[in-house]
C-alpha cells in the first residue's frame, strides 16, 4: 500500500536503497575493484541489519531489485550509474502512484520491489 497523503503517522513502509552486487564490478582495476567490493560488502551489511531492525518493528520494508544483467544499469558510455542507495534522490509517490524521476536505468531496480 503505497500512500503518500499522511501526516505524521506510525511508520508503516518504507524503501531502502542498495548498491550493486559485487559481480557488477569485473571489468574494474584490481585495486578499484577489490575497494568497492569491500565497501558494497560493508554497505550490505548495514542495510540489512536497518532491514532487520524496521522488519522487527512491523514496517514493510521494500528494496530494489536487480537483474543479473550488469548492462541494464549502465549509461550511454558504459559506466555504471549511481545505484539506487537513496531512493528520494530519484523516485518519489504522489497519492498512490509511483513515479521514477530520472537515472535512465533500463531496467528499474526500484520499480520491480513488489509494492
Amino acid at each position: 500500500m503505497i500512500n503518500s497523503f499522511n501526516d505524521f503517522d506510525t511508520l508503516k513502509e518504507v524503501w531502502l536503497g542498495d548498491c550493486y552486487p559485487t559481480d557488477f564490478y569485473y571489468d574494474f582495476d584490481s585495486d578499484v575493484k577489490h575497494a568497492f567490493e569491500l565497501i558494497t560488502e560493508i554497505t550490505q551489511e548495514d542495510l540489512y541489519k536497518i532491514q532487520n531492525c524496521l522488519e522487527n518493528l512491523g514496517v514493510i520494508v521494500h528494496r530494489p531489485e536487480f537483474t543479473n544483467n550488469r548492462e541494464d544499469y549502465v549509461n550511454d558510455n558504459g559506466f555504471l550509474i549511481k545505484p539506487p542507495i537513496m531512493p528520494r534522490d530519484t523516485d518519489m509517490v504522489l497519492g498512490k502512484e509511483f513515479f521514477h524521476l530520472r537515472s535512465n536505468y533500463k531496467n528499474r531496480p526500484l520499480e520491480r520491489s513488489n509494492f
